[in-house]
């Protein structure tokens, strides 16, 4: 095309500018016709930094997950990562929709999961313990024994549904999955994955190694767990390995139904009872310590238990109390009154329990 030409960023300029002014894009059509965030929220920058690469994608996503952040009352760091995931295969305003739905129905129960304090993960977490308790008994008291709490490594499977963690061919089963049999399904896939594991994570004695198979780290070959032959030929690759241990977990979820029926599970009762047995008093304990604590009125330093000097004399004791002067007096003092202080002013005598006197 004759006097045109086409920069980096896809737009059109004429090179005769005494004939047509430059074409630019409509107010609409930049960030898909959405609001940019001149001041994000300063941690949703930084999630939007580490999930695309071009500046006008994390943009879109500041965007959306500013109004999922008002949407919903809180932010999760997962929102970013389920979102990410979403806006690769659908509009804008369509993943707001699936967000909302996650988020509001009761079929997935993500709400609860999108907290800064995810409680209510923290109580599934502990909901799925239960459930392994009674599958795979041996796994759980290992597990109890060198103290590795679901609630720490649960995250990226429930919250964050499995997008660091998994393949893109297994994750979008995985998804498929989800959408169709809601909260469940997690359920049914964590039992699987831990039932999968279990070897491996019987055998390791540090507990940071055992961290690094629970998040599948590429570089403790969780899938030796599950052997290496497909079928009774040997698996070639790290790749091929990868894709027959997440092939065999998927697989094994939609028949977990075997050892342990998620369907028949009255998940309001359990949830009530994993908080009871887990969570009520170490989450009761930090909100004394840190939100109580805050509206309690500090106190002197001085030892309570230390009666206070006479304030006419400053020699004796105060054992009593001028309700008149709001004083302190020794007895000697509250008998022969000086200054203020007069014999018919109503006092008080206190129990100041015992002095020790070295």
């Amino acid at each position: 095309m004759s006097g045109a030409s086409m920069n980096g960023n896809g737009i059109n300029h004429n090179s005769n500018n005494n004939n047509c002014s430059s074409s630019r894009p409509s107010p609409s059509s930049l960030n898909y016709g959405l609001q940019i965030m001149k001041k994000p929220d300063r941690i949703i920058r930084k999630d939007a930094d580490r999930t695309f690469l071009t500046e006008a994608k994390r943009q879109l996503l500041i965007t959306l997950l500013q109004s999922l952040q008002t949407l919903f009352n809180d932010y999760q760091q997962t929102m970013s990562y389920v979102s990410g995931i979403l806006l690769l295969f659908f509009e804008p305003k369509t993943v707001f929709e699936m967000m909302f739905m996650l988020g509001r129905s009761p079929k997935y129960n993500m709400s609860g999961y999108w907290r800064s304090e995810a409680v209510a993960q923290g109580i599934d977490a502990y909901v799925l313990y239960e459930i392994v308790k009674k599958v795979n008994p041996d796994l759980y008291a290992y597990l109890q024994r060198v103290q590795v709490l679901p609630d720490t490594f649960i995250q990226k499977w429930f919250g964050g549904l499995a997008v660091q963690v998994m393949p893109t061919e297994f994750l979008i089963e995985f998804w498929t999955q989800f959408f169709e049999h809601g909260f469940r399904y997690l359920f049914k896939f964590a039992v699987s994955l831990l039932q999968a594991l279990s070897p491996m994570l019987l055998s390791i004695e540090q507990d940071y190694k055992l961290y690094e198979v629970l998040r599948v780290e590429r570089k403790t070959k969780f899938w030796r767990s599950i052997g290496v032959r497909i079928d009774g030929v040997q698996i070639q690759t790290e790749e091929d390995a990868v894709s027959a241990f997440f092939a065999k977990v998927l697989s094994d979820a939609n028949s977990v139904g075997k050892l342990c029926n998620i369907e028949d599970i009255d998940f309001q009762r359990e949830r009530e009872k994993a908080f009871d047995l887990y969570l009520r008093r170490r989450f009761l304990n930090a909100a004394q310590q840190v939100t109580w604590k805050g509206y309690v009125i500090e106190e002197d330093d001085d030892d309570e238990d230390e009666a206070a000097d006479c304030a006419q004399c400053e020699d004796g004791f105060g054992e009593f109390w001028c309700d008149a002067c709001q004083i302190y007096l020794c007895e000697e003092c509250k008998d022969n009154p000086t200054g203020d202080h007069a014999l018919n002013h109503a006092v008080r005598q206190l129990d100041i329990g015992t002095l020790n006197v070295d």
